[in-house]
């Protein structure tokens, strides 16, 4: 299979955002714990948590509805990745690849745009291996230990970040034995956690909740079909 490469000239009618105010400075060295698996996130002595402390500014009035925007999979593509960090509003979140490469300094770009950043986190779908999120990904097939072990090397690739939006992971959600303990991780990190809403028996809402990490599911997928008109 041949896929074509995405070029900048996909993106040559988009114009640049407005100026956004830069995030702070990352990482913040009270929240960072150095290990043998990276840097990893950790919840500060002072109590503050990387889903707060790299969180983008939102004054919140209280009047209007509020709509989180994702972009994810960035990373992979250059062109893709420039024109999402470049050509988006700060408002939209940008989740990036973990298989990527050059993974921090497209965060640090990023937050210079003024996005806030999450990490993508593949996981086991229901038609795996036909849909294959990856040699790193969380899967049912693996003990829990061997799953926090993949969790923890992916954690370590990058920093300054205010959480994980799951990706695939249709099979992986359902499965107690096997989300419970990642989802307990994350809080012990001091992370967020977002669904990405690809299973409707997902139990991690309930979870989350239960054991007070903070969350969301999504529940709106804007390019399932590729068409601008499908989009709009």
């Amino acid at each position: 299979i041949v896929v074509p490469a995405v070029t900048e000239v996909a993106f040559a009618a988009i114009p640049a955002a407005a100026p956004s105010q830069p995030l702070a400075a990352i990482p913040d060295p009270a929240l960072i714990e150095q290990t043998d698996q990276g840097s990893l996130p950790k919840i500060g002595e002072d109590g503050r948590m990387a889903w707060q402390v790299y969180a983008r500014p939102f004054e919140d009035d209280g009047k209007r509805p509020r709509i989180a925007i994702i972009i994810g999979g960035l990373g992979l593509s250059r062109a893709a990745t420039e024109a999402a960090v470049g050509r988006l509003p700060g408002e939209v979140a940008l989740a990036f690849d973990p298989y990527a490469k050059g993974l921090q300094d497209w965060v640090s770009r990023a937050r210079q745009a003024g996005h806030e950043v999450l990490l993508s986190l593949p996981m086991e779908p229901a038609a795996f291996p036909l849909y294959d999120p990856g040699p790193l990904a969380l899967l049912t097939a693996l003990e829990p230990e061997v799953n926090l072990e993949r969790l923890t090397f992916l954690l370590g690739r990058i920093s300054g970040y205010v959480g994980v939006v799951s990706v695939h992971g249709s099979r992986f959600t359902t499965e107690k034995r096997h989300i419970l303990p990642v989802l307990e991780f994350l809080k012990q990190r001091g992370l967020m956690y977002v669904d990405n809403g690809a299973a409707k028996q997902s139990l991690t809402s309930g979870i989350a909740s239960e054991i007070g990490l903070p969350g969301a599911v999504s529940n709106v997928n804007l390019d399932v079909d590729l068409s601008r008109s499908a989009i709009d």
